[in-house]
């Protein structure tokens, strides 16, 4: 009986993933040995060969983005030529939650957040939150697209047909200095 007790909860110790993919995560090893908290988020599975941008919009531009799901947006990686890919959806309502923490402003991205204390880091959350709610929307890059780009690198996403030679140079020198500062954090897509 006890032996059946023990089978039990090892059992509940395994983790099994939903789909098969390359693990991403950080500090790896610190998830070995203690115990983790319900429904705490340890790590992410990725499929590199169907990566996605996942863009935040601000409320001022989200009808501009909405009247264009599912045409096809320039997407622009540094390093790279720019690429073709649809944008997939726009999710129908706003959140406080950032999409990622190197896009809030203490860790040098561009959004302005306020600090909620640590709790949230403990349970795998971000410790932010930004202060004007934020819409996501994702662009899917076909396979051959996902090969030419790392998992989490930048983006900027052209909403138009094209950009001031002005806007063009901005970015450009943006993304010389980003590289210069070996930024390993990356940008979501405003």
């Amino acid at each position: 009986q006890q032996y059946a007790e023990k089978c039990k909860e090892l059992n509940h110790l395994v983790v099994r993933a939903p789909a098969a993919g390359k693990i991403i995560g950080r500090k790896l090893d610190d998830l070995v040995g203690p115990y983790q908290t319900k429904g705490a988020r340890l790590l992410s599975i990725g499929d590199g060969a169907a990566k996605q941008v996942r863009l935040s919009i601000g409320q001022q531009d989200i009808s501009e983005y909405r009247d264009r799901a599912g045409t096809t947006m320039r997407v622009f990686f540094s390093g790279t030529a720019y690429m073709k890919a649809p944008l997939q959806e726009v999710e129908p309502q706003a959140s406080l939650e950032p999409l990622a923490a190197s896009s809030c402003a203490p860790n040098g991205g561009s959004l302005a957040v306020r600090n909620v204390g640590t709790d949230q880091e403990e349970l795998g959350e971000q410790p932010y939150q930004l202060l004007s709610p934020r819409f996501a929307g994702t662009v899917s890059l076909n396979a051959s697209q996902s090969q030419r780009v790392r998992a989490g690198q930048r983006a900027r996403v052209a909403l138009r047909g094209g950009e001031t030679v002005g806007e063009h140079i901005y970015q450009w020198i943006t993304d010389w200095i980003d590289s210069k500062l070996r930024r390993k954090n990356y940008r979501v897509v405003t």
